[in-house]
């Protein structure tokens, strides 16, 4: 049970009895365990453990620099959507660093819970909605209200999650129509175009699942979380080439687009020194 997350899923949620969950499980995974270990679900299993994420030093002193720096420039005030949500870490984020409204949007049923836990335990206002940003309902089931009128949509590792181009393209046009004209989408993507592994030290580690020659678009790739040196936890996403993510931002009517690597903070280099980023400089993941 400890060791497969999707047995422990059903444990702790539908079934009192382990022969039961095993039954639903060995139901669920027969003929098809790779849709079901791919698919934009897999985080209701593992909602709780995911949120090791938050404390690894990538998040720490890349992801959460980028989301904070971004926030702090162009985000004050704004009316801000947050997609690919989790446990709303991101959310929150935009709301400390000066955020107007902000509205989180996960499609893991556990992981919208448990934002909204935190949210009754640390109030910042900010409210949660369980929808599908990858498909065609996403619109029809968003507060009639906001559409058109938000200032910046935040995603980041959404596009990863795109299992095909119909998914770039769907998600894509979704945002484009959340927002207002001049609106913002500032998303980050796992570099599809690494020469190294990333190294474990900073927590997480982006590997591929399948043979890298001649890389094709959506190349299944394992995320794994790290403490200490050890796996503590993996999922996946699919990994995007930069143009084709650029050419399906222009046809989703975005009108500038911009890539740039991620940066550390500077907190993380004072605290740790040049040296210990540098694999990370030299191989962004």
């Amino acid at each position: 049970k400890r060791k497969h997350p999707w047995l422990r899923f059903y444990c702790n949620y539908f079934f009192d009895s382990v022969t039961d969950a095993l039954k639903q499980v060995k139901k669920d995974f027969s003929g098809k365990i790779n849709s079901l270990q791919t698919n934009k679900a897999q985080y209701d299993p593992i909602a709780v453990e995911y949120r090791l994420v938050e404390n690894t030093l990538a998040q720490k002193y890349i992801y959460d620099y980028e989301v904070s720096d971004f926030i702090k420039k162009n985000g004050r005030g704004k009316r801000i959507v947050v997609l690919h949500a989790g446990s709303g870490h991101r959310a929150r984020l935009a709301s400390e660093n000066g955020s107007g409204e902000v509205v989180g949007i996960d499609l893991s049923h556990k992981q919208i819970q448990i934002a909204r836990e935190e949210e009754i335990k640390h109030p910042q206002g900010i409210k949660y909605n369980m929808l599908n940003p990858y498909s065609d309902e996403f619109i029809d089931s968003f507060p009639k209200e906001l559409i058109g009128k938000i200032d910046i949509v935040l995603g980041f590792f959404l596009l990863d999650h795109a299992m095909n181009k119909e998914d770039l393209k769907k998600v894509l046009i979704n945002i484009h129509t959340l927002l207002k004209p001049g609106g913002l989408f500032f998303g980050m993507s796992d570099n599809s175009e690494v020469s190294l592994p990333s190294d474990p030290k900073y927590g997480v580690v982006v590997s591929l699942e399948e043979n890298p020659q001649n890389m094709k678009e959506g190349l299944l790739r394992r995320i794994s979380i790290y403490q200490n040196g050890l796996e503590i936890l993996h999922f996946h996403n699919f990994a995007w080439k930069k143009q084709t993510i650029k050419t399906i931002l222009e046809k989703s009517k975005f009108s500038q687009i911009f890539f740039r690597e991620a940066h550390v903070s500077p907190q993380g280099i004072e605290k740790y020194g040049e040296e210990f980023w540098r694999n990370y400089k030299e191989h962004p993941d």
